[in-house]
């Protein structure tokens, strides 16, 4: 199982910048294999809402209500990992150091792939390799 970590949703979500290893990677992996964070869920929701409050006496309003649609409908095709209390309980195993160097959104959502034994996709290595018993792969990166 896997799950997407929020810069590689908003990737696959916004599309920024071209990735065809991931979404080769995306399009040969089982669609009930990936998985996002009900943590990712929020951070993308919360960065749309953000937008709407920014522009809502401005024309601009309807691009942000359109990306929050946009991420709603991304979010509905995943199923969601909950943060639940083996979640927390992996976050609290996480040693507070690397707690603090990679933030505590971050570490919930290694948490909740230990809880889980998924395998978290993220082009964030350097950060998540630090959390002890946490796997993990960059789609991103060019392995052939």
């Amino acid at each position: 199982m896997y799950l997407l970590d929020n810069d590689i949703f908003s990737l696959y979500l916004t599309h920024e910048s071209p990735q065809p290893i991931l979404e080769r990677k995306t399009l040969l992996t089982d669609d009930s294999l990936i998985w996002i964070s009900v943590v990712s869920a929020e951070e993308s929701i919360r960065g749309a809402l953000a937008l709407v409050k920014k522009h809502q006496t401005t024309a601009r309003v309807t691009e942000s209500y359109r990306f929050l649609g946009k991420i709603l409908i991304a979010i509905s095709h995943y199923q969601i990992l909950t943060f639940d209390s083996a979640a927390y309980a992996a976050f609290q195993s996480i040693p507070l150091p690397v707690r603090r160097a990679i933030g505590t959104r971050d570490s919930r959502i290694a948490a909740s792939a230990i809880s889980r034994d998924f395998t978290v996709i993220t082009r964030n290595l350097r950060d998540f390799e630090k959390v002890p018993g946490l796997a993990c792969e960059d789609w991103t990166a060019n392995t052939i």
